[in-house]
C-alpha cells in the first residue's frame, strides 16, 4: 500500500444535539467505552472495492445500527488496498485492507447506545473472512 490512487474526505456538519450517553457505562466511573479490533484473514478476492465504496457502506451500516457519523476519510492504494476512518459522536471506526494477504483490520471505539454487536456481525457478513480474530478493549477501565 505505497503508491496513493485518490483520497476521499467528507465533512459533515456538527450536530446540534449531542449523542445518547450509555448510562451503564457511565455509571462504572472511568470506563467510557469498547475498543474492539477485528483481524479479518482469507478474505475472499472478489470483494475488495475502492476506499469511498467503502467508507460509504460502512458509514451505512454505523448509522443503521444506532451510531452517528460527523464525517469521514478514505484513501486507495495502487495498485491495490484501501484504509478509511469514520468519527463518530460516540468515538471513530477504521478499516484498512490489504488484498495481497487476503487480509482486513477493522477497529471501533464506540461509547454510546450504538449497537457494536449489530455493527461486528455486518463487518464479518461484508468481508466474509475464512478466520475472524477479535480484541476487546474496555476503554478507561483502571489497572487493577
Amino acid at each position: 500500500m505505497s503508491n496513493p490512487r485518490h483520497s476521499h474526505s467528507v465533512e459533515t456538519p456538527p450536530r446540534t444535539e449531542s449523542a445518547p450517553v450509555d448510562a451503564s457505562v457511565e455509571s462504572q466511573g472511568v470506563v467510557v467505552g469498547r475498543h474492539v479490533a477485528l483481524d479479518l484473514h482469507a478474505v475472499q478476492e472478489h470483494l475488495w472495492e475502492d476506499a469511498a465504496t467503502l467508507v460509504a457502506w460502512l458509514a451505512r451500516t454505523l448509522t443503521e445500527s444506532g451510531f452517528h457519523v460527523l464525517g469521514s476519510t478514505s484513501h486507495s492504494f495502487e495498485p491495490h488496498g484501501a484504509t478509511g476512518v469514520i468519527l463518530l459522536s460516540e468515538s471513530h471506526a477504521s478499516f484498512h485492507t490489504y488484498p495481497e494477504h487476503r487480509y482486513v483490520a477493522f477497529d471501533l471505539f464506540a461509547c454510546g447506545n450504538g449497537d457494536v454487536e449489530e455493527v461486528l456481525r455486518r463487518v464479518e457478513a461484508y468481508w466474509a473472512p475464512g478466520h475472524c480474530r477479535r480484541q476487546e478493549l474496555r476503554r478507561g477501565e483502571p489497572r487493577g
